[in-house]
């Protein structure tokens, strides 16, 4: 998939995704951090609606980038699509790819994926609609999930050797551990919530829901 498929393709996801069968309270928040504090009270702050937090959620999980995000959704792209105006000012006044930039009033952008695991995989799901394992798998937010221990092993080693041969060398084992304590739910298709552990099988099934 290209990047202009993909930018259009969650542009149009996000405004069209039926979101009324979703719990918002339970939705990717089931334990408390600094982060998603954070993040939450920016969104209420500024008065974020559902949709667009969705949106500004899923343009993270799957454009990554700050800088890349806005010259996508500032650009003639952007503009045919009608995007939000009010997703477009809390990406540019109040999320940073800067991690020495942060304050309380501004948010790292490439941390909603791991504040809102739940949203980043449905969203994920619906645009890649993966048909392979690994390529859900190798997601930093994926061992938030509640699946199978022997799934988030998986994860674990194809995050730790992306830190130690293509970023700084510097995989923190218990950031790791923290993070896979979570079990954040998976949601089907429609928005319900899947109450199950899933393990490879249940996991392949579940992929295919979205194909």
């Amino acid at each position: 998939m290209s990047d202009k498929d993909t930018f259009h393709d969650l542009i149009t996801h996000g405004q069209n995704v039926d979101l009324t069968a979703i719990d918002w309270n339970g939705f990717g928040m089931r334990n408390s951090s600094t982060y998603r504090r954070q993040a939450e009270e920016l969104f209420s702050t500024y008065n974020i609606n559902k949709r667009d937090r969705y949106m500004i959620i899923s343009l993270s999980t799957v454009m990554r980038k700050r800088s890349r995000v806005l010259t996508e959704i500032k650009g003639e792209k952007g503009k045919k699509l009608k995007i939000s105006n009010d997703i477009i000012n809390f990406i540019e006044k109040f999320c940073s790819d800067k991690l020495d930039k942060i304050n309380s009033e501004l948010f790292p952008f490439t941390h909603f994926p791991s504040c809102y695991p739940s949203v980043s995989c449905y969203a994920f799901c619906s645009i890649y609609k993966p048909t392979e394992l690994k390529t859900i798998i190798e997601n930093t937010w994926f061992c938030q999930l509640n699946v199978h221990a022997d799934l988030k092993k998986e994860q674990k080693a194809w995050e730790k050797d992306v830190f130690t041969s293509q970023i700084n060398g510097n995989f923190r084992e218990e950031i790791w551990n923290l993070k896979s304590a979570e079990v954040h739910p998976l949601y089907k298709r429609d928005g319900t919530e899947l109450t199950v552990v899933l393990n490879k099988k249940t996991l392949a099934e579940y992929i295919k829901t979205f194909i």
